[in-house]
């Protein structure tokens, strides 16, 4: 096991959305209370999602959470669709830190979920495991509506996970054996 205890000062934690400025705005109040360290929020969706109602949720985001010491904000330019908006972000992210909090947009964040998340980083790296630490099980929750998702399709965002596990990831599966 190794001694090194991370904290939220290690963490990198990710809010990702679309053009849905509810759903960011329900997060960032969820957010305030937070000993969160490192934030960072970056919407996809490209010219259509630049409207008067997300400029607002832009100036409420850094008024809520101006006791966040890294705050960033990202909202970009042409919609790059899911795949190349996450990848691209979280690999952003984990240049900047060891490990990455990932949590969509659409997600109720409940008061134990970043702890949870901290406290899960922590036991994968005591016992020097690598993988995902994930705020969601099928045996809880055997493919039926999820209190904590404000969308009926599946619920996988909100989890954890280092640098090193990430630089396995590929999106591209088209040449692997599944």
């Amino acid at each position: 096991p190794t001694n090194e205890t991370i904290t939220f000062r290690d963490i990198g934690i990710l809010l990702v959305g679309y053009n849905r400025p509810d759903l960011l705005k329900n997060r960032i109040h969820e957010f305030a209370s937070e000993n969160i360290v490192n934030l960072y929020i970056s919407i996809d969706g490209g010219e259509a999602s630049h409207s008067l109602e997300m400029e607002k949720f832009k100036v409420l985001a850094k008024q809520t959470l101006k006791s966040i010491h890294n705050l960033q904000i990202y909202h970009e330019v042409h919609n790059l669709g899911l795949v190349r908006h996450l990848t691209s972000r979280i690999s952003q992210v984990l240049n900047e830190h060891k490990y990455i909090i990932v949590i969509e947009d659409d997600i109720k964040v409940s008061k134990s979920f970043f702890s949870n998340m901290l406290h899960g980083l922590n036991y994968l790296n005591a016992r020097k495991l690598k993988g995902v630490v994930s705020g969601w099980s099928p045996a809880a929750f055997p493919y039926a509506q999820n209190k904590w998702r404000d969308s009926k399709y599946v619920y996988i965002w909100g989890w954890a996970t280092s640098r090193e596990v990430w630089e396995g990831y590929k999106y591209d599966l088209s040449r692997e054996s599944i």
